[in-house]
């Protein structure tokens, strides 16, 4: 194999292969990206066989070849060469890579292509219009709130749900919930009305990457057991989540009466300085509301306590209640519009926050015990 390729075309598409590449897999071919020179192009491949990604780069090919090597040091190689400089990559016997770009030559060890795992072939598949713009939100709106407990498998993805006429993802880690609803009227919605699958985390962090980098149209498809995300360039594929998610319409408050509107820069900011004196495993904050005032205080025995007022519009009766101010804060980070809604119950209630005239974005946090309980 013999190819010639721009330096800072390889190092971008490089870098989106890092987060599919396992380091210390027990499979050590694993930790290699596979390139690819054929008579339709070049490309680049890395899986960790539940995940995989497949790139079509810009390169002269002067020979067909392909071999695998180590991703990590492909990757610091094209980082550190000149930007925009030539780059030339050979094949020599017993996987021998040259590397070598003006005055640098790398000679790097490899492991033969055909030790590697298949990418699949999706030709067959139908694939539907999932524009880029609703896709980053969604699922920006969703994955912070996925379990990162290996132990709970279902809860390591987000629940996507279609609709007749509506698209929906969820995710939940058993202390938050956050569900993304948007209308959707398309072949998509026609074809699989009722189906339901859950994407693994790991896919759809990988598909924020794929999709800040495109301004294009992105698709995606399904089989019996994967999901593919397509891109002009790109195809990134993961199998689905097995098992059954939990029943997440049980945990939406159905009698949350106390609400207040709020600007979410301001609560964001003044949740962060108070958890600042809040335990730093529990991060535990005490929400005070009285007479149009939001009072928060946090304390910790061995730093000392913190305390800070918000003026709202609130006339309901006196609570206390108290969360996890990072839940909080990322669950506020994600909303777009300036001010939000927040609805309380009593002090063992979730809270609900909301977008203001909107059912598209809803979010739940449960409650902490507060200490004299």
């Amino acid at each position: 194999m013999k190819i010639n390729v721009k330096q800072n075309t390889l190092a971008k598409y490089l870098q989106m292969l890092q987060g599919i590449i396992e380091r210390k897999h027990t499979i050590p071919i694993l930790s290699n990206i596979l390139i690819d020179a054929t008579d339709k192009g070049f490309f680049l491949i890395a899986t960790d066989l539940d995940v995989g990604m497949k790139i079509q780069c810009e390169a002269k090919i002067e020979e067909n070849g392909s071999i695998t090597i180590p991703g990590k040091r492909l990757n610091d190689i094209f980082r550190e060469l000149p930007q925009g400089s030539e780059v030339e990559i050979m094949v020599e016997g017993n996987n021998l890579v040259n590397i070598s770009s003006g005055t640098s030559l790398y000679r790097v060890v490899g492991l033969p292509s055909e030790d590697y795992p298949s990418f699949p072939s999706f030709e067959t598949i139908e694939f539907y219009p999932f524009p880029v713009n609703e896709a980053i939100e969604m699922v920006s709106q969703t994955l912070f709130a996925a379990s990162l407990d290996e132990g709970r498998s279902v809860l390591n993805g987000v629940l996507m749900e279609v609709g007749k006429d509506f698209l929906k993802m969820i995710a939940t880690d058993g202390h938050r919930l956050s569900i993304r609803k948007k209308e959707s009227k398309t072949k998509l919605n026609k074809q699989l009305n009722g189906e339901s699958m859950i994407i693994p985390r790991k896919a759809l962090r990988e598909l924020i990457k794929i999709l800040a980098d495109t301004q294009k149209e992105c698709s995606i498809g399904f089989n019996e057991n994967k999901i593919i995300f397509q891109t002009e360039i790109v195809q990134l594929f993961s199998r689905k989540i097995e098992g059954k998610f939990p029943n997440y319409n049980n945990v939406i408050p159905k009698s949350n009466d106390k609400e207040f509107k709020i600007n979410k820069d301001v609560f964001i900011s003044s949740i962060k300085r108070v958890s600042l004196m809040s335990d730093i495993k529990s991060r535990g904050v005490l929400f005070h509301l009285q007479n149009n005032l939001l009072t928060m205080k946090s304390s910790n025995p061995e730093i000392g306590d913190g305390k800070e007022d918000v003026v709202i519009d609130y006339k309901g009766e006196e609570i206390d209640i108290m969360f996890n101010a990072n839940y909080i804060a990322e669950g506020l980070a994600v909303i777009p519009e300036k001010e939000v809604l927040i609805l309380l119950g009593g002090k063992k209630s979730p809270a609900l926050i909301k977008i203001i005239n909107s059912e598209d974005f809803t979010y739940i946090v449960m409650p902490m015990q507060l200490d004299q309980e």
